[in-house]
């Protein structure tokens, strides 16, 4: 065919100097010989592609397999052109019949029984033999799959998968060329000489025909006519070879097999003939009924395969199948099933409800959808039923049910220079993050990505006034389910006093819910040990001062100290008690306008990591000075209550005024 071309071209070039040479016919020669080659290519991979078909029919005939779908492949016009076949051990296979161009003749392959009951493969209804002469198994488990191609107008086969080739038969040669006319005499314009008289057209392409006779293989190249020996069809002393799969190609416009995986190629025929009828080389048709697929090959030979009783459905997650109260959960399935429709329905588990939305009637893929109320149970699900008149199938698809919980504590306090706060949370839903409109301002969310799935960051603005607090929602999507964290940031006045103070019993941080009056008297001024010093706040009539521990501590007294001007005493105080500083027990009150001086034993032997005074002003005094505040009690012990002032330098107990000097001479 190549050679064709090659003298094709030449032609062209030979006239393409001549006056107004019209060369359209040529071209079209050249057009139909490429379209062809490019059938001829085609046909040579859906060919091996229906080999391997046959072959797995004979397999589901060994081994009782059956089909369980069969679907329609159609071409672009919408015309069906094969069948899309799966089996219940074989998986899919893909069965193509009905060439549209009468053009191209392919060699019938097929199979069958031979006298052991084995199925062997056929070419053109006889026996294909391997190079030994044996008869080749068409089972896909131990044969062989032989190859068929064209080259220099013949066929081919291959046993050995192509690496060699048989020729099986010649083609006729091409009949010779017509002899040009003559050129006219140049006129004006020059008058054409009469076209030449066209050469016979070769003989038609011969498809060989095998046969077993006596136990050799012969051959035919006139339809049967005559016969010639070509080889023993038994391997002697053989106990029966593995089977083969014939492989087949096109090549240079001949027919090609391999019986060795292409290893070797025998060439059997001529590719191409205008009597080659409809082209159907393995399968002519497939024939679907309720109970059995019928494979008729190009031979008229059939075998009918049971149609399964298999029933089956998958499914596909559209989300992570996570259930909370007031949520949904879509899931795709699909049937697998012979049957042309199938019923199928939904339970759901008493904690939700299941429906069923099909795509079409035929009820094979849909979505399932399930919902749910105000709670969810333990273990939500749905049961589906599927049934094709004859069996019923059941199935469950299990949810998860939604959980979002602290991992720790629910509150954080934070320094009023700000800084990093992180929540940690244990959940395995969708959430939102809700920051409480007061702190907006100061709380914003930090890219957590290189922290662990459920650990949150924020960053908190430094605090340049009062005691703040702000909260932060971790809520499902559905905002079923939430956890609330209380963030505390301290006021500007704080102080952290190291282990091993001697005024508290660790290490800590002393907050004031204002600031002082004066700056430069801060908190440190309660804790100096100096009552001549003091720390004041006006205009307040109720503050706190919180302790926060580094650990949860007991305590045996609390020490405090007012100074000995009455106008800046308070009126109440109130002692509570708390370990994660949001809820607190109160503890003790103690009331009286001439309070200034506290040296109490503690009210409970409880641990507490959080200790809140509060100062209760009734308005007696408009500021309120705090001269010492510990919470390990003083050794010294005191005769009186209300006369007993500081031991700075206000302090006048003595041998003769063991009332001090306020009651000097006054005592019996």
């Amino acid at each position: 065919m190549r050679k064709t071309y090659a003298l094709i071209l030449f032609a062209l070039m030979a006239v393409a100097s001549c006056e107004k040479y019209d060369d359209s016919s040529i071209r079209n020669d050249i057009q139909k010989l490429d379209e062809r080659v490019s059938a001829l290519e085609k046909w040579q991979g859906e060919v091996n592609r229906n080999i391997t078909s046959l072959q797995t029919i004979v397999e589901a005939l060994n081994g009782r397999d059956y089909v369980t779908d069969v679907t329609e492949i159609k071409d672009d016009e919408g015309y069906t052109v094969g069948y899309n076949v799966h089996f219940n051990k074989g998986g899919s296979k893909a069965i193509t019949f009905n060439v549209k161009d009468p053009s191209i003749h392919i060699p019938v392959i097929g199979v069958k029984a031979g006298p052991d009951g084995i199925y062997y493969w056929t070419l053109d209804g006889e026996w294909m033999l391997d190079g030994a002469g044996e008869r080749i198994k068409a089972s896909a488990s131990d044969g062989t799959t032989p190859k068929l191609k064209i080259e220099n107008g013949y066929w081919l086969v291959s046993y050995d998968n192509g690496k060699t080739w048989k020729k099986l038969g010649a083609t006729a040669s091409d009949g010779k060329d017509g002899a040009d006319g003559a050129d006219g005499k140049n006129g004006k314009d020059g008058v054409d000489g009469k076209d030449g008289i066209d050469g016979k057209d070769g003989k038609d392409g011969i498809t060989p025909k095998l046969k077993i006779e006596d136990e050799y293989w012969f051959v035919s190249y006139d339809d049967g006519k005559t016969w010639v020996k070509i080889g023993a069809a038994t391997h002697p002393g053989a106990d029966g070879a593995d089977g083969k799969t014939p492989e087949l190609k096109v090549e240079n416009g001949f027919w090609f097999a391999s019986y060795d995986n292409g290893k070797t190629w025998e060439k059997i025929g001529p590719a191409t003939s205008p009597d080659s009828g409809s082209g159907a080389c393995i399968f002519k048709n497939v024939i679907v009924s309720d109970s059995y697929v019928t494979f008729v090959l190009a031979d008229g030979t059939s075998f009918a395969l049971p149609v399964g009783e298999e029933l089956s459905i998958s499914f596909t997650r559209l989300d992570s199948g996570v259930l909370t109260p007031n949520s949904k959960s879509i899931i795709r399935y699909k049937v697998t099933s012979p049957s042309k429709r199938i019923d199928i329905e939904v339970i759901g588990s008493p904690d939700l409800t299941a429906e069923i939305d099909a795509d079409d009637s035929s009820n094979k893929t849909g979505s399932i959808k399930a919902c749910t109320g105000e709670t969810v149970g333990s273990q939500p699900k749905v049961v589906v039923l599927v049934s094709n008149g004859s069996k019923v199938i059941m199935k469950s698809i299990h949810f998860e049910k939604g959980g979002l919980e602290i991992n720790d504590n629910s509150s954080r306090t934070v320094d009023y220079k700000g800084g990093t706060v992180s929540l940690e949370f244990l959940t395995n839903i969708e959430y939102d993050v809700v920051i409480s409109d007061n702190a907006k301002a100061w709380i914003r969310r930090l890219d957590s990505r290189s922290l662990t799935k459920h650990t949150l960051q924020f960053a908190v603005s430094e605090n340049s006034g009062e005691e703040r607090t702000g909260t932060i929602t971790i809520q499902s999507r559905s905002g079923s389910q939430k956890i609330v964290y209380t963030i505390i940031q301290k006021g500007i006045c704080s102080l952290t006093l190291p282990e091993g103070n001697e005024y508290m019993p660790c290490g800590g941080t002393l907050t004031s819910q204002y600031p002082p009056d004066d700056p430069s008297n801060g908190l440190d001024k309660m804790v100096d040990g100096n009552t001549n010093t003091s720390f004041k706040i006006s205009g307040k009539s109720s503050f706190d001062l919180i302790w926060e521990g580094n650990e949860a501590k007991s305590f045996k007294k609390y020490y405090l100290h007012f100074g000995p001007n009455s106008d800046t005493r308070p009126d109440e105080i109130d002692l509570f008690g708390s370990n994660d500083g949001v809820a607190w027990d109160h503890l003790t009150r103690i009331k009286g306008g001439r309070i200034f001086l506290l040296n109490s034993e503690f009210p409970t032997s409880a641990q507490f990591k959080f200790i809140k005074l509060r100062i209760n002003n009734t308005g007696n005094a408009e500021t309120i000075t705090i001269a010492e505040f510990h919470l390990i009690g003083r050794s010294e012990e005191y005769s009186t209550f209300d006369d007993v002032v500081s031991n700075g330098s206000s302090f006048t107990k003595t041998a003769s005024t063991p009332m001090g000097k306020h009651y000097a001479n006054k005592h019996v």
